[in-house]
């Protein structure tokens, strides 16, 4: 398997330099998938790309998309940017049993919460073979993020 680097969440300010974004009130959230030995991401054809994810897929990759739960909190998550924006590389897939495995990642960050707001976020991945089930939430998570006054 290839070596997954972290360069980019540093970049990007979310490295543990930052204190993951955290810090400054701009957390960065990791999105990664379930090991699933041998399973390996499978491209959308052109016409099956979902439209939340047009300017931002690349065939080859586990795309996230995250948003509010509620109109009220799509309206309070403000602006998001995903690292890598094309999400994870297929090229860390299929998973494989082995010593030091790196777990392949993508992160989102969330660049103006407002303050003393709990947000409820939901966030997919997407392939082509990701089944997306509100019911048993595969394919998704939930969570809440919570910007305290400092």
């Amino acid at each position: 398997a290839c070596r997954f680097e972290l360069t980019e969440f540093n970049k990007a300010g979310c490295g543990n330099d930052t204190d993951y974004g955290f810090q400054k009130g701009t957390p960065c959230i990791i999105l990664s998938l379930n090991r699933l030995i041998g399973w390996q991401p499978k491209d959308y054809e052109k016409d099956q790309i979902p439209d939340e994810l047009k300017d931002r897929y690349a065939p080859g990759h586990i795309t996230f998309y995250c948003n509010g739960t509620s109109e009220i909190d799509d309206e309070l998550i403000g602006a998001v940017e995903y690292i890598p924006k094309e999400g994870i590389d297929g090229r860390y897939y299929p998973y494989a049993v082995m010593d030091n495995y790196q777990q392949p990642f993508a992160m989102v960050k969330f660049k103006n919460l407002p303050k003393n707001r709990i947000v409820m976020v939901e966030c997919g991945a997407y392939a082509a073979n990701i089944e997306q089930d509100q019911e048993s939430r595969s394919g998704m998570v939930t969570f809440e993020l919570l910007r305290e006054e400092s």
